[in-house]
């Protein structure tokens, strides 16, 4: 994943680019993708930041014929994701089809935590943020 400064700073991103950082280098789940690589690249004219996993991956979002058993089993392997996240404190904020990829074995992998928060215990997240289409009916009610 590379993502240009430029757009980090027109963004006012840089906060969450290091969360997504901390929190991939620190994860590690079957079905969770994790950082192997990280490297901020400084020249004269850009820089970029890289968050680079080397996987061979196909996304639920283009696999639309999956029979309903298998659909139930990914369905569980995202929920057995988000509770590690839970147990650590991370609230992920973008479930939707094109971050959720399956790996060559069939097993899916979660992606992207660009919008991913940390919690203190006995505190919530309560800002707005996620894909329009997939925003849960309570966030849109406020």
């Amino acid at each position: 994943k590379c993502i240009r400064k430029d757009v980090v700073i027109e963004n006012d991103s840089l906060a969450s680019l290091k969360l997504e950082k901390e929190i991939l280098y620190n994860i590690e789940h079957p079905f969770i993708v994790s950082m192997d690589y990280f490297s901020k690249i400084n020249s004269e004219f850009s820089s970029s930041w890289t968050l680079l996993k080397v996987v061979s991956c196909l996304d639920i979002w283009l696999n639309k014929k999956i029979p309903r058993g298998v659909r139930l089993h990914d369905d569980c392997l995202i929920a057995i994701a988000l509770g590690h996240l839970h147990k650590q404190s991370i609230v992920y904020r973008d479930l939707k089809p094109e971050n959720v990829l399956f790996n060559r074995d069939g097993y899916l992998l979660l992606a992207d935590f660009g919008l991913a928060t940390k919690v203190e215990k006995g505190k919530l997240a309560t800002s707005f943020c996620g894909t329009a289409e997939y925003l849960a009916p309570e966030m849109l009610k406020g």
